[in-house]
């Protein structure tokens, strides 16, 4: 149910948002831990995890500071 004041298409545009992003980090994540288990180099797990971690923490900062010019 939408809430007052607030476009329901609008809402739903953002969960489907929020969910491809997510799911695309668990997809890097998972692909970088089947990775690092066929390569045998545990470092390029590591390496894997800190650049999608970056790349979210990146992200996260650009909604954000988008949101705020928009005011």
């Amino acid at each position: 149910m939408a809430q007052p004041g607030t476009n329901g298409d609008t809402r739903r545009a953002a969960s489907v948002r929020t969910a491809l992003i997510l799911a695309s980090i668990a997809l890097v994540f998972f692909g970088g831990i089947i990775y690092a288990q066929y390569s045998g180099e545990p470092t390029v797990g590591m390496s894997v995890l800190g650049f999608g971690v970056l790349g979210f923490l990146l992200v996260a900062i650009g909604r954000n500071l988008r949101k705020s010019e928009r005011k």
